[in-house]
């Protein structure tokens, strides 16, 4: 709103009048006296407290002063020219802080943007904003700016101290960003200065940029002084988000320069906006900046290192060194200007030749404010420091550097170099000469530059060179005083030798001044480039060259620069050509923050440099702390199961242990650590040993084989172990596993589950290596499953190819330590030779240098790599690898030779023991042989432990140098020997390494019976050992190779180890779900087993293996046939009268028992008991999909065993098993007591393995006679983690279900319900556990209806996931009974919430099928009979059928019994079916008091969607009497429950019944309790009449 200004306002804006108004002039005053405490104050809120202080002085005058802001946009000559309004808070305050920052006079505002300097014999002033160059005369320097385009000029009105600026920080940005970074031009036509050589500033838009022209009109002055404030205080919090768009900016918009006439300047900026070398504020002076030539600072340099300098070689070799550093800088910094400069887009504007000089090389130089010791002078850099550790070397070849890149000078570290650029001087000669002139110009600019003041060739000879190459004398060359006279009448040939001679006595003087003599050569060739036709083929040819190389001596200096020592022929870790793939890495690595990605899969062929481009990923982020752990798999593998993966994981268990320095936070890890592993620590610690220094458990507790999958529960155990340590880690963690291509089935396996558990991880990031060429041969491995596997996983696939050849050449130069341009011919044959692959490329170049085809040249008095180029050419050599890798070995000597064979043999890696044990064996002293291997560089030498080969091609081509015979007989000779010495000590790695070299050599190397039968058994032995691993592959392999070493008429002659191994066989087939398999070697020890007792493990794998694979009808018919063979009856029906008898005989036994009487019964280790108790075991879970009557007496029989014969692991599911019988035939108390004497009996015997098992039987079937639903879920949750642990995958699915279901059942949140089925069904579907999948997916699409209606349900079933139409069908054509009842009781229960009575015929009939023991006594179906009972009552009220009426009647006595004995579960179902009842025949006062009570016991007892049904409920019952403020209420109750509950189609329908039944009324978002009704359209009769509308 517009005001009047009075005398004590303050008024924002620009002009002479507003600087001059009372209350602006008052407003000076106060800010001038709070300036001692702004610029006093360290923290910003100090600051803003005292601008505050300013502003409450303003406010407290009479009257209060205010802070005005113009919104006319005019002009303000007078103050009724204004529209006057008050300005906002924030803006007023940053009024007042730039009044507190600006300490600058009136009439100073040249002096704020640019400072005075002197420079070439002119003066000439710098605008630090702009950052561009104008004389003195120039208008900018007087503080006015010409607009180039009408010559007019703006003044400004007053200085920037007593400017108040207008608009935010974000405002000022954009000024900076107007004046600092547009591209630049100088005006052609300086007519408006005083000499014709000066050239006039203007900005102008350029060609790239669609920005407008700067208009300077609306400069505000005070932005180009804010360029000296605190940043801190100039802008807010977000300015560095800003500050980085801006400076993303000034990389986008690159300098422009046009030449054209006198006084053309072409600059190279390197300065930024503001400098982090210091800070200024109000109490640093801005450091002055001046401009001098190149000559001029090369002079000053070499002055104040005279003048500073002490006499030792110490420090002036230190001081040399770090001239160089900056003079290289300098040297590149012009090259680029000149390259830039001769890019064919620049439309002609080269540099001309005449400014490639040093007294045209204009240097902007500014003090640096050092660190001075008053004692000891200013303080030197350290000695021996990298070039490269203080300078972002990465960006030095940018158009323009940032801040922080500007050029410190070393030698006095009291300057900063911040531009430099070419002049052309007025007069010049335009003429740019050709590329060889500007070369030869650029190194004599070189060798002045790097002569250090020295005088080395005077100026006239330069020049006299340079316009008459061809008349130069030898004579007219000052050579620090020697004068040579030379006739050059002679042949321009003669000439040319002086000239090289010259040439070679100019870096000669330099060598001798202490120039390194790689930067003495590069000279040498650069003045070469004047000798025309007559130079050496190492002259340059282009000025990129000469900035690759410069750029090269900046980057690697200790390979390209000081260099000296005689070259090696080595491979650096350094990657060539693959910067767009580790680019690539890197991204994947920054969308692992993100959860968008896990890890990367590099792929390609051999020798292309997989591994090394993963392992450069160390150096990715060294300010990050993070760790990588490497493994790799070995193409012979001869070490322990999961060896590679355990080492790996173990590792971080160490490095964890040592690096975690926080008390708290190892605590906080060992407790996670055993809640997450429990006692299973014990069989993890075989893999990890180091997991002992972080858990302080018992790893001596042995474990049950039997209802645990180990290889499960190892995955589960180390997925939860890099789980936990990775999030206590201190950085993220990276793994890195090579040559994934010879990993094992069970090793792919765990890296699956490794990938799987980490997908929500963000601290841990996986690199895969795979030779994409060998999983292709073999499509149906398991390796190439895995690999097509990881198609689908978050991560990134990268595919190396082999290198183009400028790849080769930056490989090349780089193991010669040559510049790329001195290889690239060498470059170009290799890479054809080697088609590119790097390691191929590296084996051709030390073929080349053993054959002296590569060979040292000296060089003045350097020696580096030369080479015949003709007889390279000409050489004929293998275009295989490993033909030249043969080749080569094959000139060893014989020993060496031999060392190379034994060593293949042993895989890529070869320990010490080894080395020991074989040497005994050969006699002969392996352990020099291989050090002289080593030597060869075939292999390397591991710390003092191992010896490995330098590349996996290298161990194929020496194993590949032997006949196949030959390498059978080494296998086993080896395998023998290292055998003996394993069985002698005890060792198990060992023993694994020979019996794999053994069965390398096979059966048929072995004549020997007795050896033979030997290495079966050894093979029995250690395929044992490896499914104690988890390694069932590894495992059925040593069987099935223990089967080949078999004598013949083994079953004869060796019929026990026949039995063992053929059993094993069959075990570890099942454990593979290898049906084919497990009936193989189970048939054959039908076949041959002598006794009934022989064939028992075999008939239990089959029915196992039968059930696991779903073969449910055979699985049944092979259990029953065998318990037939071991004298059992067949298992009877639910109704024969004499196994009810049975089963009271038994309960009756049973009670008359104590607790503690049961748990001391003897324990039996009858094996053909044992066999029994598996074999029911695998029934009863057959017979529960299959025909559930006869569950009753399995389990009978199973807990008859376990009393009259003993107990055994099995024992307590027997118990539990028979207590779901007990419950089923009405004594519920007997039932859940059986289901706690299984749960005590399974904790005495110390069997935590099977308490998932147990917790899965008990829990649904039993527990919830008494114990709450949700507490059983609680308890299901338990029985999931516990299933994990012990690798029971059958009984934690199923726990999972279980709670999924009971949390649906017990009112929890549907959308989470929702979620966490979701999240299972994909995990049930990866891993193929289909017979659970129809049973979940029962509860998603349960959910989803609820929450999205039930035409959505068809909608959300893709992926695998089934229909409720697919459950069905596939159900009944396996006759699975428990699953069609399941489905229609949750179809029942949708009805019921969706009112569809008209499906409830066919849908009723739970309760009868469960008081005919058809099904059994499963929570879901006690739920489900409420629900029928619920329909049955509201059914009966709508037809009349008295049908309905009895069996709502049935459901409620029903119900009405186990609500006694768990009034938590039962009791409001009970109340609410009374309440239906009572409604149903009339009893009115009876059911509006039970409804009452069923709501308030529903809500106790936590059921909030039974709570929500009571309400709705209710709601009818009073509707039906007309008590509409009581029904309406009770209907907003239940249409909030079932919102809260997350049932949003059902709330929609109740919604729809309130509208329906009172017309007009919206829903209060309030509690009902105070609830107000909102007439939308009119109220409807029932509503007037009940008052709710006035």
């Amino acid at each position: 709103m517009p005001v009047t200004p009075h005398e004590n306002d303050v008024l924002l804006g620009k002009g002479h009048f507003v600087n001059k108004y009372p209350g602006n002039v008052r407003f000076r005053r106060i800010a001038d006296e709070q300036k001692p405490h702004y610029v006093a104050a360290k923290k910003r809120k100090d600051k803003r407290d005292a601008a505050v202080r300013v502003m409450e002085a303003i406010r407290s005058c009479k009257p209060p002063g205010r802070f005005l802001a113009d919104s006319s946009g005019s002009k303000i000559s007078v103050l009724s020219d204004g529209v006057w309004e008050v300005a906002e808070p924030e803006k007023a305050l940053q009024k007042v802080l730039h009044r507190l920052r600006d300490n600058k006079g009136k009439g100073d505002w040249g002096n704020i943007g640019h400072q005075g300097h002197q420079g070439k014999g002119k003066t000439e002033a710098k605008c630090q904003d702009n950052r561009s160059y104008v004389s003195k005369s120039s208008p900018i320097s007087s503080g006015c700016i010409t607009n180039s385009s009408d010559g007019s000029v703006f003044e400004p009105e007053q200085s920037a101290a007593d400017e108040i600026a207008e608009g935010t920080p974000e405002d000022l940005i954009s000024d900076f960003l107007h004046v600092s970074h547009f591209p630049c031009t100088f005006d052609k036509n300086p007519c408006r200065g005083e000499s014709s050589s000066e050239a006039v500033f203007s900005c102008t838009k350029s060609e790239e940029s669609d920005v407008g022209k700067v208009d300077f009109d609306s400069f505000a002055c005070s932005d180009v002084g804010e360029a000296g404030d605190d940043v801190s205080d100039i802008f807010s919090d977000d300015f560095d988000h800003v500050f980085n768009d801006l400076k993303q900016l000034e990389d986008d918009i690159a300098f422009d320069a046009n030449f054209g006439g006198e006084g053309d300047l072409l600059e190279y900026d390197i300065s930024g906006i503001f400098s982090s070398n210091f800070e200024w504020n109000n109490n640093t002076e801005i450091p002055p900046c001046r401009e001098i030539s190149l000559r001029q600072w090369i002079r000053e340099s070499a002055s104040i290192e005279s003048s500073r300098r002490i006499t030792t070689v110490r420090n002036f070799s230190h001081s040399i060194s770090e001239y160089i550093s900056t003079a290289l800088l300098i040297s590149s910094k012009i090259t680029k200007i000149l390259v830039d400069a001769d890019q064919p887009d620049r439309n002609g504007s080269c540099v001309p030749l005449a400014s490639i000089a040093s007294q045209s090389i204009m240097i902007g130089v500014r003090q640096e404010k050092q660190n001075v010791n008053v004692e000891n002078g200013p303080e030197e850099p350290p000695l021996g420091k990298d070039l490269a550790e203080d300078f972002d070397w990465d960006n030095i070849d940018s158009e323009k550097l940032t801040p922080t890149d500007e050029i410190k000078s070393p030698i006095f570290n009291s300057e900063l170099i911040q531009h430099i650029r070419l002049d052309f001087p007025s007069g010049g000669n335009p003429d740019l000469g050709s590329i060889t002139d500007r070369l030869f110009a650029l190194g004599f600019v070189f060798v002045e530059l790097f002569a250090f003041g020295n005088h080395i060739v005077d100026e006239d000879t330069f020049e006299r060179f340079r316009s008459d190459r061809n008349t130069l004398s030898f004579g007219d060359i000052n050579l620090g005083g020697i004068s040579h006279k030379t006739d050059f009448s002679r042949h321009k040939k003669h000439s040319s030798d002086h000239h090289n001679n010259i040439a070679s006595e100019i870096v000669n003087k330099l060598a001798l001044l202490g120039i390194p003599r790689a930067l003495c050569a590069l000279l040498e060739d650069l003045l070469e480039c004047n000798q025309g036709e007559f130079r050496r083929d190492d002259a340059y040819v282009s000025l990129e060259d000469l900035y690759s190389d410069l750029q090269l001596m900046i980057k690697e200096p200790s390979k390209f620069l000081y260099n000296e020592q005689e070259p090696q022929l080595l491979m650096s870790d350094k990657i060539h050509g693959r910067d767009e793939e580790f680019a690539n890495i890197r991204e994947a690595y920054k969308l692992r923050a993100n959860g968008d990605c896990v890890g990367v899969v590099i792929t390609g062929e051999a020798g292309v440099g997989k591994s090394r481009l993963a392992k450069t990923f160390e150096t990715f982020d060294e300010k990050e702390n993070r760790s990588i752990f490497i493994g790799k798999f070995d193409q012979i593998n001869d070490i322990k199961p999961l060896s590679v993966i355990a080492t790996v994981i173990n590792d971080l268990c160490k490095k964890f242990a040592e690096d975690v320095r926080s008390l708290r936070v190892k605590q906080s890890a060992a407790l996670d650590l055993e809640n997450a592993l429990g006692s299973q620590a014990a069989l993890l610690s075989n893999f990890l040993p180091s997991l002992s220094d972080l858990m302080t458990l018992d790893f001596t507790r042995s474990t049950p084989s039997y209802c645990t999958d180990t290889a499960e529960s190892v995955r589960f155990l180390f997925c939860k172990t890099l789980q936990i340590l990775s999030f206590y880690s201190p950085g993220p963690i990276t793994i890195l596993l090579d040559d994934v291509q010879w990993a094992d089935p069970s090793s792919l396996l765990l890296i699956t589950s490794l990938l799987e558990s980490s997908k929500e991880n963000k601290c841990v990031f996986f690199l895969f290596c795979i030779r994409d060429n060998e999983i292709q041969r073999s499509p149906n491995s398991p390796v190439f499953n895995w690999y097509q596997s990881t198609l689908k996983m978050p991560l990134k696939h990268i595919t190396l190819a082999n290198l183009n050849e400028e790849g080769v050449n930056s490989l090349v130069s780089d193991t010669l330590c040559l510049f790329p341009r001195l290889t690239r011919h060498l470059s170009q044959v290799l890479h054809h030779r080697a088609l590119g692959n790097p390691f191929f490329v590296w084996q051709l170049l030390d073929t080349l240098q053993k054959e002296g085809y590569l060979y040292h040249s000296l060089r003045g008095t350097v020696k580096r790599w030369a080479w015949d180029m003709d007889k390279i050419n000409s050489l004929r050599i293998s275009d295989s690898v490993l033909a030249l890798l043969m080749r080569e070995m094959n000139k060893l000597p014989d020993d060496l030779k031999m060392g190379l064979e034994v060593a293949s043999c042993m895989g890529a890696t070869v320990s010490m023991d080894i080395v020991r044990i074989l040497s005994f064996h050969l006699q002969i002293d392996l352990s020099a042989i291989l050090d002289s291997v080593t030597g060869k560089g075939f292999m390397d030498r591991i710390e003092t432990s191992n010896y490995r080969f330098s590349h996996d091609r290298v161990q194929q081509a020496a194993y590949e140098m032997m006949s196949d015979e030959r390498r059978r007989e080494n296998h086993m000779a080896f395998g023998l020997a290292i055998c003996s010495h394993a069985l002698e000590n005890g060792n198990d790695e060992l023993l694994f390494t020979s019996v794999n070299q053994i069965n390398r050599g096979g059966h048929d190397v072995l004549s020997d019976p007795c050896k033979k039968a030997m290495i079966a058994a050894l093979n029995l032995k250690v395929g044992n050992k490896s499914a104690a691993l988890t390694d069932f592959d590894s495992a059925l392999a040593y069987f099935k190779h223990g089967i080949s070493f078999l004598n013949e008429e083994y079953w004869k002659h060796q019929y026990q180890l026949s039995i063992d191994l053929h059993n094993a066989a069959a075990d570890a087939s099942c454990a593979l779900s290898d049906t084919v398999g497990v009936r193989f070697y189970s048939q054959s020890v039908f076949s041959y087993a002598v006794s009934l007792e022989d064939k028992l493990d075999a008939m239990f794998v089959l029915v196992k293996s039968l059930r696991m694979a779903l073969a449910l009808s055979e699985a049944e018919k092979c259990a029953v046939r065998f318990l037939q063979d071991l004298g059992e009856e067949l298992p009877r029906a639910a109704n024969d009268p004499q196994l009810k008898s049975d089963i009271l005989s038994m309960i009756g036994a049973i009670s008359r028992c104590t607790d503690d009487s049961i748990l001391i019964l003897k324990h039996s280790r009858d094996k053909k008991l044992i066999i029994l108790m598996k074999l029911y075991h695998d029934l009863f879970y057959t017979l529960q999909m299959m025909d559930p009557s006869r569950l009753f007496s399995v389990s009978l029989r199973m807990l008859q065993l376990s009393i009259e014969c003993g107990i055994t692991e099995l024992s307590p599911l027997a118990f539990a098993q028979f207590g779901v019988t007990v419950l089923s035939v009405g004594d519920a108390v007997a039932g859940y007591r059986m289901g706690s004497l299984a749960l005590k009996l399974a904790k005495s015997l110390g069997i935590a393995g099977f308490m998932s098992s147990i917790i899965a039987v008990v829990q649904p079937y039993i527990a919830w006679v008494s114990e709450p639903f949700q507490i059983i879920t609680e308890t299901h949750k338990l029985g999931v983690t516990l299933g994990e642990q012990w690798g029971d995958v059958s009984s934690s699915t199923v726990n999972h279900y279980w709670f999924q279901l009971t949390k649906l059942l017990s009112g929890h949140d549907l959308s989470t319900v929702r979620s966490d089925c979701s999240r299972f069904l994909r995990d049930l579907l990866s891993r193929k556990q289909s017979w659970c999948v129809n049973c979940t997916c029962m509860t998603y699409i349960h959910s989803v209806a609820l929450i999205e209606g039930e035409n959505s349900c068809e909608l959300v079933c893709c992926n695998g996931i089934p229909t409720e139409k697919d459950i069905e069908s596939l159900s009944l054509e396996r006759k699975q009974e428990l699953i069609i009842f399941g489905l229609q009781t949750h179809r029942l229960m949708r009805c019921f919430l969706f009112r569809k009575f008209d499906k409830m015929p066919q849908l009723s009939g739970i309760l009868e099928n469960l008081l005919g023991n058809k099904i059994p006594l499963l929570s879901l179906f006690i739920v489900g009979v409420f629900y029928e009972g619920l329909a049955s009552f509201c059914l009966a009220r709508r037809t009349g059928d008295e049908t309905w009426v009895s069996r709502g009647d049935a459901a409620l006595r029903f119900l009405r019994q186990w609500s006694r004995l768990s009034e938590w579960n039962f009791e409001n179902k009970v109340l609410l079916l009374e309440a239906e009842k009572s409604f149903t025949q009339g009893d009115l006062d009876e059911a509006q008091k039970f409804y009452k009570t069923a709501t308030m016991s529903a809500q106790r007892h936590k059921f909030l969607h039974e709570e929500a049904i009571s309400h709705e409920l209710a709601g009818l019952f009073f509707l039906d009497q007309k008590q509409y403020d009581e029904s309406l209420r009770s209907f907003i109750n239940s249409f909030k429950c079932f919102k809260q509950w997350g049932a949003t189609a059902v709330a929609k329908r109740v919604e729809a019944l309130i509208q329906d039944n009172f017309e007009g009324l919206c829903i209060p978002e309030d509690s009902a309790e105070s609830f107000s009704v909102v007439a939308t359209k009119g109220p409807s009769k029932r509503a007037l009449d009940c008052g709710l509308f006035v």
